[in-house]
């Protein structure tokens, strides 16, 4: 993969606790995510992984919830571009770590739902490094004059795959070094 392909995480999409409101929603899912937390602004050219771990002010788990207006997700490229990547809310825990105090690339991930196992990874899973995926998306930005802003919360990216999201669905991510999040759909 050359460029990213990512969606833009406004503030009323930041889910303020673990209620996920499905009346909101059309068909959703749910995949865990590491989040980084920028603490400086950020953009291309030039970015590196550990531009990003200095620009981050921390690392935390989450939990997106993608919901596409295409039936069963099926979608062309630029389907999934006009549909804000399917970007819809995000969980964002509260047990961060700072950049360097771990090796993201081994940081573990177990994806529950419904108390069930749906997918185990690590941060290599986020093309080798989630500070790499970061930085890839700071340098496309910065090509277009855009870039990342002090505040923002940047997921880098899901280690494992998305899963359905239906009424009284329960989905928790539990992080190496991250804790847990939890989104429960109401």
């Amino acid at each position: 993969m050359s460029e990213p392909v990512y969606g833009w995480v406004l503030r009323s999409s930041i889910l303020p606790g673990p209620e996920v409101p499905l009346a909101e929603l059309i068909h959703p899912r749910v995949e865990p995510e590491l989040v980084f937390v920028m603490a400086e602004d950020l953009a291309g050219p030039g970015v590196t992984a550990g531009d990003v771990l200095d620009a981050t002010a921390e690392i935390v788990g989450g939990i997106e919830v993608i919901d596409s207006r295409y039936e069963a997700f099926s979608f062309t490229l630029p389907d999934v571009i006009a549909d804000n990547t399917s970007a819809a809310r995000v969980a964002v825990g509260t047990d961060g770590v700072e950049p360097r105090a771990v090796d993201l690339t081994t940081l573990g991930c177990v994806f529950e739902v419904d108390g069930r196992i749906t997918g185990t990874a690590t941060g290599a899973a986020l093309l080798d490094d989630p500070a790499g995926c970061v930085a890839m998306l700071a340098n496309h930005l910065g090509r277009h004059g855009q870039r990342l802003e002090a505040g923002w919360v940047v997921p880098a990216g899901a280690p494992t795959d998305a899963r359905p999201l239906g009424p009284g669905t329960v989905a928790t991510a539990r992080y190496s070094h991250l804790g847990s999040v939890t989104v429960t759909a109401a």
